[in-house]
């Protein structure tokens, strides 16, 4: 602002309006000037110089404060929602939240204010959600508050939304100038960028525009917030962008540090990435040469994905240049639009030519023999795929792949973010290739070279060397060959053949090293695995047409699925007329059942992975070894001149053959055998030799769990033949069971007949006989015995025979299931006047006569191996009352071997004599001086004869004369005549026949007087009585009669003997 100011003399004081000014909230600095103007002509000091300028120029400095509250800039909001190239996009979790705070400054004046924070979904043009930050709240002047606001989960996928925020007075009025932000939120992002924005991070994001991706990029600051396991699993790749030295070193922004563990140590970002890729997600590296220090030693924690080792390569002399670079798999998805052109010459534009400045240490995972292999050192735990590598030192990869878990990684040491050509690019789109790569784990199968997946040649596998690999494929000269291929694997596959050699697939020439990719002819598809090379070799001499020999050819195929996964298989074919070998030849073997072991082995089925193969048992003999015969004679080979079978070599490998306390493996024992055995080979089962120890191994190697007893692991024979050229044929497969002597016997079933097998007391018969049956486990080798005694079944066979003549023993022998049998032995010869215990001792067990083995000795059959029979005196002879009256009870004696009795009365053939006597009344009552007591009718008159005798000598003296209180039986007092009825019943009577004997006698001696006598009171008790039944009683429990018999039969005697008495 200016204005003129006059009249004003030296000393002179004014005031001066010189503009009006709006000023806004700020700080501000207002300078006035005044100008001496000596430039007017006609003014007296027209010319004149102004004596002091000092005081010309006046400064005031002051702040302009709003009476309106302000707010800050949301905190926490993404850079990259803002970014000028493509705004990122916000992840949406159901646990996890989104949460921005602000802080905002008062005015000049005090009020009571109110915060929102209002969510417009822009994409239906609709306020989806608004929320403030609680009640009013009083503020002084100049005061500055926190604000936070509870975070809102309703976001939808694929809305974009203005997140904005104001406040207002208690009142409603607005205050202060509002903020917000936009921000698209989504259920599932392609990928994340970890790393403060670069001009490397500009290319990634230039790249993912292009293609169409989404992204997210969170700052090193935005990592406390973002860096969790559950917002990345919205993310299908997790992207650790080139770093500078600064930003990586642990004196910068420590960004390796960073990432290994946040900054209190409480959180293993390092496993949060390795559990990333083991569900499924890829992480893609660019790492630059910034050494151990910063990537983690040994000496410290690894602070890299898998620990992964990165070699710096920065000196002159290290550092890997155009020409040590070799593209190992150059038909990787990684290295599509690459240009082929000039061996990859595009490379050479890369710094210089400096490819690279470091190097993945991958140990020998990148071999080309085998390269698809696990990673090796640190990366143990994951499957390798070199793409890019330094052909000078094999294992130093520049990009590779390491699968891990479900997912992966990707790792680059070359700066493909400032070297690749963008996405559009045809020739040179490295970075964008590298972030539209996902790693995932091998399908599987997918088995390597040999192992389930094999070149063919004219449909056949070549012969495979030892070790890895193939042996040189021979060919005739101008042979047609057709190339083709064989997998395990279960998903699509690429194949891409490679040649190199003299010549091309279309017989053209190739320069030495060049190498020749396989075109499928004009109307077919490139690559497609349906197309076979079908190629003619020759490598031709001169003009004659002739073809050279011992020409090699390299053919290499690559065999790839959609994800990138792949395989690398190789096979040598020379020309060569002289070993080229039209036909394989073929294994045929079998074994010889000959005589000497025909009974211990049998065919019992097949096996084999298909059960092609004959599989036989072999039963050992008792020496625990079998050698069994074997006869390859059949082989051949139909490259063979007549006559000969053409077999050079036959090669038999034992495969599980070992003892059964040597561990598992798949180790064989192989014997090899020229063409003058005829194919003929002998092998012994069972083991053979001995061990350190000096003990056999017979029977030790068999196929049978020792604790289980199940069969195990069978033994596999392989036969292998070798032609004259070296080809070879191992399809002959033989599987055997080996079982221990008496494997699979089951015990032999017998069946005794209850009542004869068991203890009896009182055994009074002539032949103790055993009769059964064999139910079933007989293979018709069941041997049963019975002797007296059990010494006799082990004793010498002398014994055996005079034990069988004596009696004393049985055998039967070679009894099957069926059979029934009877085993008898005579026991007359062990009765005597004494009671006699004799066991009965039964032997069963099945027997072979080849082996002279007993089988099943020991075994529970069921029932007891012996039994006792007890033989009573004089084999059980019962002595009749009147004799016991007369003689007493044991008068027995053993003379002649007989049994006979040593009293007045005599016992001959069977009958008891009664002793003469003078008495001629008794004589003439009795009919006879011999009486028969041997009949049980017999005994009954002679008991009914003595009742009457009672009976009668109550007549005179009442029945209360016979009324007697015996002690001995509880002292209790019965009618006579009961007594005789009980009497009668201990003989064997039964009730009613002896109450009507009873009854009879009772009427002869008395009539109804013995009823009425019943009825009396009892007679006193009688101590002689007493005294004489208690002996009768004693006499007969010795004897084995039971307490109620007893009892009976002593108080009859009792009775008698007082009668004798008078």
């Amino acid at each position: 602002y200016t204005i003129s100011r006059t009249g004003v003399d030296a000393g002179d004081v004014s005031t001066d309006l010189i503009s009006d000014h709006e000023f806004i909230s700020g700080v501000y600095m207002i300078e006035v000037e005044t100008v001496f103007d000596n430039t007017t002509a006609g003014k007296p000091w027209f010319n004149d110089n102004e004596l002091n300028t000092a005081n010309n120029i006046k400064r005031v400095i002051f702040d302009v404060r709003s009476v309106d509250i302000s707010l800050g800039k949301p905190m926490g909001v993404l850079d990259c929602l803002s970014d000028s190239k493509m705004n990122c996009v916000l992840p949406i979790d159901q646990s996890l939240t989104h949460s921005w705070d602000l802080r905002a400054t008062n005015g000049v004046l005090e009020g009571d204010y109110i915060f929102h924070m209002d969510i417009f979904d822009e994409t239906t043009n609709s306020l989806a959600h608004t929320v403030s930050a609680g009640p009013a709240q009083e503020l002084i002047a100049s005061q500055v508050v926190e604000l936070s606001f509870t975070p809102w989960n309703g976001y939808q996928d694929g809305h974009t939304y203005n997140i904005s925020y104001r406040a207002e007075l208690d009142d409603g009025t607005p205050s202060g100038t509002p903020r917000y932000f936009h921000a698209t939120f989504a259920d599932s992002v392609d990928i994340a960028i970890l790393s403060d924005k670069t001009t490397g991070t500009s290319a990634i994001v230039e790249d993912l525009k292009i293609l169409g991706k989404s992204y997210t990029q969170f700052t090193i600051n935005d990592w406390d917030e973002y860096f969790k396991g559950n917002w990345f699993t919205h993310y299908d790749k997790i992207v650790l962008p080139w770093q500078d030295s600064n930003t990586a070193s642990d004196s910068g922004d420590k960004y390796y540090q960073r990432l290994y563990q946040n900054d209190d140590d409480t959180v293993n970002r390092k496993q949060i990435l390795t559990a990333f890729m083991q569900s499924g997600g890829t992480v893609q590296a660019h790492l630059a040469p910034h050494g151990s220090q910063t990537y983690g030693t040994d000496n410290t924690a690894n602070r890299l994905p898998l620990d992964l080792v990165i070699a710096d390569r920065k000196t002159a002399d290290k550092q890997i240049e155009y020409a040590d670079i070799e593209v190992y798999d150059p038909y990787h998805p990684i290295m599509n639009d690459i240009s082929e052109a000039n061996n990859y010459a595009i490379f050479q534009g890369i710094n210089g030519g400096v490819v690279a400045t470091s190097v993945l240490d991958a140990g020998l995972a990148s071999e080309q023999a085998d390269w698809a292999s696990g990673c090796t050192g640190n990366l143990g735990d994951a499957e390798f795929q070199p793409i890019i590598q330094d052909s000078t030192s094999i294992g130093d990869v520049l990009i590779g792949l390491c699968s891990y878990g479900q997912g992966g990684m990707i790792i680059s040491t070359i700066d493909v973010e400032s070297s690749s050509e963008n996405a559009t690019s045809t020739t040179f789109p490295l970075l964008s290739n590298l972030l539209l790569h996902q790693v995932n784990d091998y399908p599987n199968p997918f088995s390597k070279q040999r192992e389930g997946t094999d070149i063919l040649i004219n449909g056949e596998k070549p012969l495979e060397a030892l070790g890895s690999g193939y042996l040189t494929h021979y060919m005739k000269s101008n042979a047609e060959v057709t190339f083709s291929y064989q997998s395990d694997a279960m998903v699509d596959l690429v194949a891409d053949w490679v040649i190199e050699g003299p010549t091309s697939w279309d017989g053209s020439s190739l320069a030495t090293g060049q190498k020749e990719h396989f075109v499928p002819d004009i109307g077919t598809l490139p690559f497609d695995t349906e197309v076979s090379p079908v190629v003619d070799f020759c490598k031709t001499i001169g003009t004659q047409g002739l073809c050279k020999q011992d020409v090699q050819w390299t053919i290499t195929l690559w065999l790839h699925d959609e994800d990138g996964h792949s395989r690398q298989l190789s096979v040598v074919v020379e020309t060569d007329d002289a070993n080229a070998d039209e036909f394989n030849p073929v294994a045929d073997a079998y074994v010889e059942l000959r005589t000497d072991y025909i009974d211990n082995i049998e065919l019992i089925g097949s096996s084999g992975s298909n059960n092609e193969w004959d599989k036989y048992r072999i039963i050992l003999d008792e020496d625990g070894q079998i050698p069994i015969y074997f006869n390859a004679s059949g082989s051949y080979d139909e490259d063979a001149p007549e006559g000969s079978s053409g077999i050079k070599t036959y090669k038999w490998e034992v495969f599980y053959d070992k003892s059964q306390d040597e561990p598992f493996t798949t180790n064989a024992n192989t014997y090899t055998q020229s063409a003058a055995s005829q194919g003929i080979w002998m092998y012994t089962f069972g083991g053979f030799g001995v061990d350190d120890n000096g003990e056999s191994y017979a029977s030790k190697n068999v196929t049978i769990d020792p604790d289980t007893k199940a069969i195990t692991q069978p033994i596999k024979v392989v036969l292998t033949v070798f032609d004259e050229a070296g080809n070879w044929d191992d399809e002959m497969e033989i599987y055997f069971e080996v079982l221990t002597a008496g494997f699979g016997d089951v015990a032999p079933v017998i069946q005794l007949e209850a009542n004869e097998w068991k203890d009896v007391n009182g055994f009074n018969k002539s032949n103790f006989t055993l009769t059964g049956s064999v139910l079933s486990g007989s293979d018709g080798d069941v041997y049963i015995e019975i002797a007296l005694d059990e010494n006799i079944f082990t004793a010498e066979s002398e014994d055996r025979i005079n034990a069988d003549e004596e009696g004393t023993f049985v055998k039967l022998t070679q009894l099957s299931n069926g059979d029934a049998f009877t085993l008898s032995l005579n026991m007359d010869d062990y009765y005597t006047n004494q009671t006699v215990t004799k066991e009965i001792h039964l032997y069963i067990y099945e027997f072979s006569s080849t082996t002279g083995v007993k089988r099943w000795t020991e075994h529970n059959y069921g029932f007891p191996m012996k039994i006792t029979l007890t033989l009573p005196i004089c084999r059980g002879q019962t002595v009749p009352n009147e004799v016991i009256l007369d003689d007493g009870f044991d008068n027995w004696v053993f003379i002649g071997g007989e049994c006979q009795w040593d009293g007045e009365w005599k016992f001959e053939n069977g009958q008891w004599i009664e002793p003469s006597t003078d008495d001629s009344e008794d004589s003439a009552e009795g009919g006879s001086n011999a009486i028969l007591l041997g009949g049980g009718a017999l005994i009954l008159i002679v008991i009914l004869a003595l009742t009457f005798l009672f009976l009668k000598k109550s007549d005179s003296e009442g029945m209360d004369g016979m009324v007697k209180d015996f002690s001995g039986v509880g002292g209790y007092q019965q009618d006579p005549v009961e007594q005789y009825v009980q009497q009668l019943i201990a003989q064997g009577y039964p009730e009613e026949t002896a109450r009507a004997y009873a009854s009879q006698y009772a009427d002869q001696a008395g009539g109804a007087s013995a009823t009425a006598t019943a009825a009396q009171p009892a007679a006193a008790s009688n101590p002689a009585m007493d005294a004489a039944y208690q002996q009768y009683y004693q006499q007969f429990i010795s004897q084995g009669y039971d307490q109620q018999t007893a009892a009976a039969y002593a108080q009859q005697y009792a009775a008698a003997y007082i009668q004798q008495q008078g």
